[in-house]
């Protein structure tokens, strides 16, 4: 496949496409949907089915032709769409923290409207996730796939956002020139004056002056001004759906991967993930500590900027590093001067940067702070940031934010918002705020420059800032707002380890503190989401979502050293460690790689390439079989990979790129996309595709929770709707880009221009076969999805109504075929009479001349102009023969062009003649097919009827056990109440319950089709798909009152966590505890088996409350 390409024109957005991720399901539809075919046309497009040929621009609006007529979307289309997008909320978390009672807005707008996890792409990362919402197209067709990509040429990381290219500066070489000549021209007009006025003397002065001023500008210019300068460009192919309409005037804030930022029709858009800091990084700060012991954490993979001071005392010069100099022609970065002055009693520090003066206290953040950067004297590159003085004695500890571009004074050419005054205008309305696309200080944190305290407090501050916005912004009544907040997101990276007693960097000290950091944001999201509703008006929709959810990560999983270890990836040397900065330098990556015999290498959050001859550069592995042999066989091991610390799993799902993405670019996208468990992530080191020798390790970091390289049915975000829908089953992030279309007004689709005009019974007979075949593309997507559940006698059933359906559509449509082509053919005809009756009067007249050329005989014409007289003669003879042949060349080419178009004619007649000899034959093939149809409907029908007795005493066998079950709890809750487990018992737990092993969930709580039979059953637990003989672990502490054989139960444990909750654990190969014994949280109670009537290994869990089965999903996290 080809490189994608960029295009902005309507043509190529019509004709991408877009595919649902199998793992997301079915996707969001109307209510109240009346009629059959709006019905049928809302569950093929929200099912998560595609008709084929359609863009998904075209799928959206005919989504919202199909939401108008339905329901409560019919009744009042909205006059005002504002979008709250929230990153990183965990729809676990939300809904435990709703049952509470804690996020009451939220519960308003759910009630309102509507509430749903949102599954997010594969992979569920920040980047991917919004840039499958903002251009409805999953990672494959616009290219973020990740937060790091690599070029095969020699496999060396950089960001997958945007790149880094060089375009001119000003006039760029020219510039010199330019600047000596618009200063010499200046210079000249007094001169020109003088000499006009024959001052000969002052004329000279002053052109002798001119031209040494132009010299010095020349000079100055070539010196001080480069030639080019760097510029940023997106990575990302689409369009976003804000700039898809032109009726529909936006404001877009903060949304990742929109830098650099692009203008649209009546829109506003301030750029969020992608911006850089002054420095040229993601978010670079600096930290200054007089502590000669003070060491980042994990060896300063972020990159801190870590400058030591002499002394702890008095006053010392420094510096603060600025923008890369490289640009100007400097090695190293332009620095500013700073001086730090402490006090005599030792409580207040004094900082001194360029032109700013401030003092602070130990534990005060200053206010925004001007810092201006001058490069020549004719560049200054101006920007601000904030410090905090951490602690002044026994030691000083300074940090400096990175330092934000100041919107006042942008540099030529780099823009942050469109149009490109926004951002000024942002600034003069609301003061100063973060430039910086990852606004909150992760990295400061994580590398133990920046207290939790101190961390907290910025985020505050950022978060303050926004809401002053968003809320001026809302305001302002533009029909469609989005707004986007980073803050959730980032406070759960790096405070997970507080809620996490497992987790391997868990403070008990610190967890009294912030063990509730995560649920605080949440309740501030749902206080933003309060005053935004408060401040719409009735006939307004409003959204609010989130990308992806969250899980702990205990242990890092490094694919390059398992790929060592394997002898897929080898080595030469030690690897070296590798850091944020060498990644934007252009370091030096895989020097211990010896390519020559590797065959595969990972590098990202998850993504395994192989060494592929003809795109890598030293590729060896054949592409076809050997390709595919070694994907299969990395996929089995990587699915095996077993934690020898844990026992556990460490993946979920291995992807292959094109099981989850409809387009791709193959010489970008990774071959395999590896999924992890809960409790796992991609290491750091992993990241940049070092192989550190250990494939797994404890995360002692601050960075302790996370979604990367989760499987994205695991981490799934949030999406509420303050107008009704429904779904069938979870949807995606597109499905929400598809629910955003049909509520603005005025949202229509830019018209394709047709290549050539068509009559109007031609468009009509195009436009009815375009139904008819979406019709039955409708019927198979159908077919398709039937055929993907598990078959039923009545599926069956369905699946051949299908096909009769099919195939009397096809039928239909091959009539139709043969009523067009026989007018085609009749168009046709009419041609070609015409073209036969030019080319019989071309040749009438051709044969007229030609006898008259052969009367006159050889030498015909040179005769006539030797008869003429005198001159006059001779030229009016000249004149009439030249006339005559161009005449003649004139019945030339009318003949050759009445023969050109009588043989096409011939042509097309023919082949639409022989495709309608085709179209007979197919057609008494489908008859055929068709009544082979009916005559199997009838055996399946005879089948059904014959199984009818069968299938009634196996739903009484079911009762049979629920009944077995249901006496044998009830017996074991009138035994006398005692304590069983810690105090407060189990209740207070719930949502947040670890899973009693990790595994694929088969089978969910609730009503379900019977496997065999046409017949609903009760399900009253979850089933997982787990590999024999894995350990399941007890949910809570609690004493287990029975473990021993149950029928149709298998080996069944059940535990008694008091106040009338019990957990049951069936389907056991072994069972490992004792009846009566106690049982500690998480302790091994038995291993998975296989359940009697089953064929595959796996678990069997309940919870019952007094008696009553609960959806064991809502008591687990």
């Amino acid at each position: 496949m080809s490189t994608v390409k960029r295009s902005n024109s309507s043509e190529q957005r019509m004709n991408s496409g877009v595919k649902r991720e199998r793992m997301a399901g079915s996707g969001i539809r109307a209510r109240s949907v009346e009629r059959s075919s709006v019905r049928v046309a809302t569950e093929v497009k929200l099912s998560g089915l595609q008709s084929p040929g359609l863009s998904p621009y075209t799928e959206r609006v005919h989504l919202i032709a199909v939401a108008l007529t339905a329901g409560a979307l019919a009744a009042a289309p909205p006059s005002r769409v504002v979008v709250l997008a929230f990153d990183g909320v965990d729809a676990g978390i939300v809904q435990s923290m709703m049952t509470a009672g804690r996020l009451p807005n939220l519960s308003a707008l759910a009630a309102r409207g509507g509430f749903s996890p949102l599954t997010p792409p594969v992979p569920p990362q920040t980047p991917v996730s919004w840039t499958s919402f903002s251009t409805g197209l999953d990672p494959g067709g616009h290219q973020i796939f990740d937060f790091l990509k690599r070029n095969p040429s020699d496999m060396t990381p950089t960001f997958a956002v945007a790149q880094d290219r060089e375009v001119p500066f000003l006039l760029g070489r020219k510039t010199p020139a330019a600047a000596a000549a618009a200063v010499a021209a200046i210079l000249l007009v007094p001169g020109a004056v003088f000499a006009g006025r024959r001052r000969r003397i002052a004329a000279a002065a002053f052109f002798l002056f001119a031209a040494g001023a132009a010299a010095a500008a020349f000079a100055a210019a070539s010196a001080w001004l480069p030639a080019t300068r760097p510029s940023i460009e997106s990575n990302r192919r689409g369009t976003t759906f804000w700039s898809e309409s032109t009726a529909r005037p936006a404001t877009v804030m903060r949304m990742p991967v929109t830098f650099p930022p692009e203008s649209f029709r009546g829109g506003r858009l301030l750029s969020g993930l992608g911006v850089p800091d002054l420095s040229g990084r993601i978010g670079k700060p600096a930290y200054y500590t007089s502590d000669p012991f003070f060491s980042p954490r994990e060896g300063n993979d972020f990159s801190i900027e870590i400058v030591r001071l002499e002394s702890n005392v008095g006053r010392q010069r420094t510096r603060i590093v600025g923008p890369p100099g490289q640009a100007f022609g400097r090695k190293g970065a332009i620095e500013l001067p700073m001086s730090l002055s402490v006090s005599s009693s030792r409580d207040r520090l004094s900082i001194e940067a360029g032109d700013s003066r401030l003092t602070l206290s130990a534990g005060q953040w200053s206010d925004w702070t001007s810092l201006a950067f001058r490069v020549n004297p004719l560049i200054t590159v101006h920007g601000y940031a904030r410090f905090l003085v951490e602690t002044i004695a026994p030691e000083i500890a300074l940090y400096v934010s990175p330092i934000q571009f100041d919107p006042e004074r942008l540099p030529p050419g780099f823009d942050i918002s469109a149009p490109s005054h926004y951002a000024k205008d942002l600034l003069r309305r609301f003061g100063r705020y973060k430039t910086m696309g990852w606004a909150i200080y992760t990295w400061s944190i994580q590398s133990g420059t920046l207290s939790e305290p101190a961390f907290l407090q910025d985020v505050a501050q950022t978060v303050t800032q926004d809401r002053r916005m968003l809320a001026s912004l809302v305001a302002e009544k533009r029909r469609l707002l989005v707004y986007y907040f980073e803050f959730p997101d980032r406070i759960a990276h790096v405070f997970w380890r507080f809620r996490d007693p497992e987790h391997p960097a868990y403070d008990a000290a610190l967890a009294a503190q912030y063990g509730d950091a995560v649920e605080k944001s949440y309740e501030t999201m749902d206080a933003i989401v309060g005053e935004t509703a408060r401040a719409l008006p009735s006939d307004a929709a409003l959204l609010v979502l989130s990308d992806h959810g969250f899980a702990t990560w205990r242990r890092s999983v490094n694919y390059d050293s398992w790929l060592v270890d394997q002898g897929y990836l080898v080595l030469k040397g030690n690897a070296r460690r590798q850091n944020l900065e060498a990644l934007f330098s252009r370091g030096a990556f895989w020097e211990a790689v010896d390519w020559s015999k590797s065959r595969a290498y990972a590098m990202g959050l998850g993504d395994v390439y192989v060494n592929l001859r003809g795109r890598e550069k030293d590729g060896i592995v054949s592409p076809g079989a050997d390709y595919e042999r070694l994907r299969k066989d990395l996929t089995r091991g990587l699915l095996e990979l077993t934690d020898p610390k844990t026992g556990e799993r460490a993946v979920s799902r291995v992807f292959k790129r094109e099981d989850v993405y409809q387009r791709y670019d193959p010489r970008l996208i990774p071959d395999l996309i590896v999924a992890n468990l809960p409790g796992y992530r991609v290491s750091w080191q992993a990241s940049l595709g070092v192989p550190t020798g250990s494939v797994f390790e404890d995360n002692r970091d601050v960075w302790s929770g996370d979604h990367c390289s989760l499987d994205p049915d695991l981490v799934r975000g949030v999406f509420f709707a303050s107008r009704p829908f429904s779904t069938s089953r979870v949807p995606g992030i597109t499905d929400a880009t598809a629910l955003l279309f049909l509520l603005p007004a005025g949202a229509s689709p830019p018209a394709a221009k047709p290549e050539r005009p068509a009559s109007t019974a031609e468009s009509e007979r195009q436009a009815d076969l375009a139904r008819l075949r979406s019709r039955i593309a409708s019927l198979e997507a159908h077919l398709a999805e039937s055929r993907r559940r598990q078959a039923t006698l009545s599926e069956e059933l369905s699946r051949l109504d299908l096909q009769l359906a099919i195939a009397a559509g096809e039928k239909e449509l091959l009539a139709r075929l043969r009523e067009d082509y026989a007018a085609r053919l009749a168009e046709i005809g009419v041609e070609r009479k015409s073209a036969e009756e030019a080319g019989k009067k071309s040749r009438r007249n051709l044969l007229a001349r030609a006898r008259v050329i052969h009367r006159f005989g050889r030498f015909g014409y040179l005769r006539i102009l030797l008869e003429a007289k005198d001159v006059p003669a001779f030229v009016e003879s000249v004149s009439r023969l030249d006339s005559l042949a161009r005449r003649d060349a004139r019945l030339l080419t009318e003949h050759r062009g009445s023969q050109t178009r009588l043989e096409a004619s011939l042509s097309r007649e023919r082949a639409l003649k022989a495709e309608t000899d085709r179209l007979y034959a197919k057609s008494g093939a489908e008859e055929r097919r068709i009544a082979s149809l009916r005559t199997e409907r009838e055996n399946l029908l005879a089948r059904q009827r014959t199984l009818s007795d069968t299938q009634r005493r196996e739903v009484a066998t079911l009762s049979d056990k629920a009944t077995r079950l249901e006496g044998l709890l009830e017996r074991l809750s009138q035994r006398p109440e005692e304590p069983v487990g810690p105090a407060g018992g189990i209740r207070p737990w719930k949502g947040v319950l670890d899973w009693p092993a990790r595994g694929t969930l088969s089978e969910t709580f609730g009503r379900h089709r019977h496997p065999k039979f046409d017949a609903w059953t009760q399900s009253n637990g979850i089933s997982l798909a787990l590999p024999a003989a894995t350990p399941v672990r007890a949910v809570f502490a609690g004493k287990a009152v029975y473990a021993q054989w149950l029928a149709e139960y298998g080996n069944l444990v059940i535990v008694d966590h008091g106040d009338g909750v019990f957990t049951l654990y069936a389907w056991l190969q072994a069972i490992t505890v004792r009846s009566g014994a106690y049982v500690p949280a998480g302790s091994t109670i038995g291993l998975v088996g296989t359940g009697p009537g089953k064929d595959e290994p796996g678990l069997y869990f309940e919870v019952r409350d007094r008696q009553k089965a609960t959806d064991p999903v809502a008591w687990l996290r």
